[in-house]
Order: C-alpha cells, then sequence, then structure tokens
C-alpha cells in the first residue's frame, strides 16, 4: 500500500501490526517511515499524545511518540519518553533497545545500556537491530571479540543497513581483521554516502590504507 502511495492503508495495517505484537520492532520503523515520508511527524506526535491521554499506560503509543522524537532529531525528549515506558513495563523490549542506542550513541551509560540492550534481546532474540545495539557497546566498551558475533549477526539480518556495517567495519579493526575491515567499511559508504557515521567510516579507512 506504501509503493502505491495509499497511506491511510499502509497506515491502518502498520498499526493493526503493533497492537497485534507490540515488541516488534519493524512495524514502528516502517510507521515513523510512512510518516516522515510525508512529512507528519509533529501530526503522528500529536495523535499518539491523543491516544496516551485515553489510555496513560499505553506502551505501544508512549513507544511510537518515543520514535518519532527520535525521528526529529530530539534525542533528549525520545530519551524522556523510553524511560517512562519502562516505567510502565520494565520489559518493553523496543523502548529498551531504543533507550540503549541513545546512551551508546552519546558514549554514556554503557553498563546499563547493555543491560537494556540483552533485555530486548531476551524478548527479540532475531532482531538484527537489537543485535546491532549490543555490538556496538561491546565495540565502545573495547570488547571487539565480544562484538563481532552480535555485529555479524544484525549485518547478516539487515545487509543493506549502512550503519550496521559500519559499525561490524570498526569491530573488525579493533581486533585486527584489516581485511574485513575495509570490506565492511566500503560497503557502508557505497550503500549511503552521507549516513551518520559516514566520516568516521572514511577515517577508518584512511587509517587502514
Amino acid at each position: 500500500h506504501a509503493a502505491a502511495r495509499d497511506f491511510d492503508k499502509a497506515e491502518q495495517f502498520l498499526r493493526r501490526a503493533i497492537e497485534a505484537e507490540p515488541d516488534r520492532l519493524q512495524a514502528y520503523a516502517l510507521l515513523g517511515q510512512l510518516y516522515a515520508r510525508q512529512n507528519r511527524l509533529d501530526e503522528a506526535v500529536q495523535r499518539y499524545n491523543d491516544v496516551i491521554a485515553r489510555n496513560p499506560r499505553s506502551v505501544p503509543a508512549h513507544t511510537l511518540v518515543g520514535m518519532l522524537r527520535e525521528a526529529q532529531g530530539k534525542a533528549a525528549e525520545a530519551e524522556a519518553v523510553y524511560k517512562n515506558v519502562l516505567a510502565l513495563d520494565a520489559r518493553a523490549a523496543v523502548a529498551a533497545n531504543n533507550l540503549a542506542y541513545i546512551y551508546v550513541a552519546s558514549g554514556r551509560n554503557l553498563d546499563d545500556a547493555l543491560q537494556l540492550a540483552q533485555t530486548a534481546k531476551e524478548q527479540l532474540p532475531e532482531e538484527p537491530h537489537v543485535s546491532d545495539t549490543i555490538g556496538w557497546i561491546y565495540v565502545q566498551k573495547k570488547m571487539a571479540s565480544t562484538a563481532v558475533p552480535h555485529l555479524e549477526a544484525s549485518v547478516a539480518g539487515t545487509p543493506d543497513d549502512p550503519v550496521a556495517q559500519y559499525h561490524l567495519g570498526i569491530a573488525y579493526m579493533q581486533v585486527g581483521n584489516f581485511d574485513k575491515a575495509k570490506k565492511a567499511l566500503t560497503r557502508a559508504i557505497t550503500l549511503n554516502e552521507s549516513f551518520e557515521g559516514a566520516a568516521d567510516a572514511r577515517k577508518a579507512l584512511a587509517a587502514i590504507g
């Protein structure tokens, strides 16, 4: 429906998917992308705030507001929302993963981030983005040999995600596997020359030579 530009129908199905299985990350991400594609992020935030006003304990509605705030570049607001979600449900997998990623992206609370990401992993063992979060935390903790299997699993699940390729490339660098590092980092830049982390990926490639 989204490909056919029937955005209303696409939104209906994605909302039903989230209601049916609120711990699945993909439907949240797709719905956020749908709103961004239509330049409706503010409207969407208001819509889900209205849902929260009627049902203050709605984990999916709170989670969507957090993801929409992230899409708007409002990481501090998203962080506060995810903390509120976890106060409602300490095992809310999507909020746990996303809060963990906010922590690791800002280089803080890495032990808390790892605990959150592991909570998400228990609920979503096959989710590539959760594997990426865990792996990237281990990279930041200078535990690349532990990070590599998680990041390889993430790339296997999302081979066209430049961020996942970049994270794997940095992990390979840390363990001294420069051939694989070069391949992953080159792949990341080929997929998207301006992804978040592209500048660091180029610096890493230059260091490899």
